[in-house]
C-alpha cells in the first residue's frame, strides 16, 4: 500500500518516461533527491514517489505532470514526416529535444501563416511546383532563380559569409531560416547532431527551415540548399543527408534533395566547362574544388589513389559525379559513403570498393 503523501505512479509509466528522455536512473535520483536504489524500487513497484518527487521527475523528463498518472504511456505520433532512415527503415522517432524544436518552429508557423492569410498575401509559386521526377539541374535553376543566385565564381569565397548570404537571400524569397545550437533558450539542451542536420516545414503561406546549428558551418550550407528542395517538392519533413543508402544515387527524397543541393553547389555545365582533362588528377580535382566553394584540405582518402598518369583522361561527367561526393564530404564534413567500384579511361583501371573514413 503507498505511503502517506504517495503519488500513485505505476512503474511502466516511470520506466516510459525514462526512455522517452533517455536517462538513466541516476538523472532523476539526482533531482528527486533521493538514491538509485529507490528509483529502481519505483520501477519495480515496490516503492512510490512522493508527489514532490513526481513533479521532479516529471520536470528532468520533461513530461506533462498529469502523464504520470495515467495507465499506459500516450500515444505520440511524429510533429511531421520523417526522411531519416537506418538499414533501408524509416527511423521513426525522436528525442525529446528534437521534438521540441520541431514543436516550437511549427507554433511560429501556424501564427505566420494564419497572419499572411488574414492580410491577404498570395501563396508562395515555388512550394510544390516540382516532382520527384523533375531533373535536378531543373530544379536547382529555379532554387537559384528564386534566391537570385549569382554564377559560382561571384559567389562569396568565405564559408561563414556564403552561408550567410545564402539564408539571407532565401528570406529575401520568403523562406524563414532558423539556425540554432540550443533547445528554446536552455543553454544545457543541445540539439544532436547524429541525430538530424535539419528540418523543413512546407505551407503555402508560411515557410520554415530549421539548420542544427552545432554542425559545422560547411555542413549548414548543404543542409540550408538540401531543406530547399524538399521546400519546392512541397514537402514538410526531417532531414539526415547521411541516412540514405544511397546518398546521390537513391529514389528516396533524401537522395533526390542531395542531387539538388549538389547541382545548386557545383553546376554541371559549369563543372565540365572548367574541367581539364590534361592537367594531373589530383590537381584538377584540387583546382574545381576550390572554384566550387569546396574547404580546402577536405578531400576524401580516395580521390588520392589515382595515381597512374592515364587517370588525366577520365570521364569528366563521372569525375562531376566524384565532385558531388566531395561536396557532400566537405559540406557534411562527418559524411562516410562508401564509394562504388569505378573505371577509369578506357575501362582498363579499376579501383576497389572503398570507405570515407
Amino acid at each position: 500500500m503507498p505511503s502517506r503523501g504517495a503519488a500513485i505512479v505505476l512503474p511502466n509509466i516511470i520506466e516510459w518516461a525514462l526512455e522517452r528522455a533517455e536517462v538513466s536512473n541516476g538523472e532523476p535520483a539526482k533531482a528527486a533527491g533521493t538514491s538509485e536504489a529507490v528509483v529502481s524500487a519505483w520501477l519495480a513497484g515496490e516503492k512510490q514517489p512522493s508527489f514532490r518527487q513526481s513533479k521532479l521527475i516529471a520536470s528532468r523528463t520533461r513530461v506533462p505532470f498529469g502523464f504520470l498518472f495515467l495507465q499506459q504511456p500516450p500515444p505520440e505520433s511524429l510533429p511531421i514526416p520523417d526522411f531519416r532512415t537506418r538499414n533501408g527503415d524509416i527511423v521513426g522517432t525522436i528525442s525529446v529535444d528534437l521534438r521540441d524544436v520541431i514543436l516550437s518552429t511549427l507554433r511560429k508557423q501556424t501564427w505566420l501563416s494564419e497572419y499572411l492569410q488574414a492580410i491577404g498575401a498570395d501563396p508562395v509559386e515555388f512550394v510544390g511546383s516540382v516532382t520527384a521526377s523533375t531533373a535536378p539541374q531543373l530544379v536547382a535553376r529555379s532554387i537559384s532563380d528564386a534566391l537570385e543566385l549569382p554564377e559560382p565564381n561571384d559567389r562569396p569565397r568565405n564559408v561563414e559569409t556564403f552561408l550567410r548570404f545564402l539564408v539571407r537571400r532565401s528570406e529575401s524569397a520568403g523562406i524563414n531560416v532558423l539556425r540554432s545550437g540550443i533547445v528554446g533558450t536552455n543553454t544545457r539542451r543541445v540539439p544532436d547532431v547524429d541525430e538530424f542536420r535539419g528540418f523543413s516545414l512546407s505551407d503555402q503561406f508560411a515557410l520554415f527551415v530549421f539548420i542544427n546549428g552545432t554542425d559545422v558551418k560547411v555542413a549548414q550550407i548543404f543542409t540550408l540548399i538540401h531543406e530547399l528542395g524538399h521546400i519546392w517538392l512541397g514537402e514538410s519533413g526531417i532531414s539526415d543527408i547521411l541516412s540514405s543508402g544511397e546518398v546521390f544515387g537513391g529514389t528516396s527524397h533524401e537522395s533526390i534533395c542531395n542531387r539538388i543541393a549538389a547541382e545548386v553547389l557545383v553546376p554541371s555545365r559549369d563543372f565540365l566547362e572548367s574541367w581539364d582533362a590534361d592537367e594531373e588528377l589530383a590537381e584538377t580535382i584540387k583546382s574545381a574544388a576550390r572554384q566550387f566553394h569546396e574547404k580546402r584540405g577536405r578531400y576524401p582518402p580516395w580521390m588520392w589513389r589515382c595515381r597512374e598518369r592515364d587517370a588525366t583522361r577520365c570521364d569528366p561527367i563521372r569525375m562531376r559525379c566524384w565532385l558531388n561526393q566531395i561536396a557532400a564530404y566537405s559540406m557534411g564534413s562527418e559524411l562516410r559513403v562508401r564509394h562504388r567500384q569505378v573505371r577509369l579511361t578506357n575501362q582498363t583501371s579499376k579501383h576497389e570498393k572503398r570507405s570515407w573514413g
